[in-house]
């Protein structure tokens, strides 16, 4: 009884430590956060997006990792055009709401026409009401046509 008394306090110790070491790096995050969002103000782009990369790695949160995607899109590099794939993904996965998922969708979609592939991300921008609609509930008709329409302007104002 005394040995289990003593593992479960450990237990509950070691439980209690990774708790408050999730905590310590959302902290943490929330000031690479503020360092990435006063660089990009400021124009240092590189510099902001290490402060990005480090936010959403210390602590996996929409707006990290959306601001990593959009910011990382902008460079046009294979390197940085990865990265913000791989944000955006992340992100529509902790997408609190119907519009923040729209959000990394369009954005994604933006990325795939940016890396010279229109056609496919026309298509998943008018195939993701559906799948929307199963991970999240339903997503209005409205958010999805505005999302399209965007994509379909910006494909044509790139190719003309």
């Amino acid at each position: 009884m005394n040995r289990l008394i003593r593992f479960s306090t450990g237990v509950l110790l070691a439980a209690s430590a990774a708790a408050y070491g999730a905590g310590d790096q959302c902290d943490i995050a929330a000031r690479y956060y503020a360092l990435g969002s006063k660089a990009n103000e400021e124009y240092r782009d590189r510099d902001a997006l290490q402060f990005f990369e480090k936010a959403a790695s210390a602590c996996s949160r929409y707006q990290y990792w959306q601001e990593l995607g959009e910011l990382a899109a902008g460079f046009n590099e294979p390197e940085t055009n990865q990265t913000a794939a791989e944000a955006f993904v992340a992100a529509y996965d902790l997408a609190g709401n119907d519009t923040e998922a729209a959000r990394a969708v369009a954005h994604y979609a933006v990325l795939l026409h940016h890396t010279g592939d229109p056609q496919r991300a026309l298509g998943f921008v008018r195939n993701a009401p559906s799948s929307t609609r199963t991970m999240r509930g339903s997503i209005s008709g409205t958010s999805v046509f505005g999302i399209v329409r965007v994509i379909s302007e910006r494909t044509t104002w790139f190719e003309g």
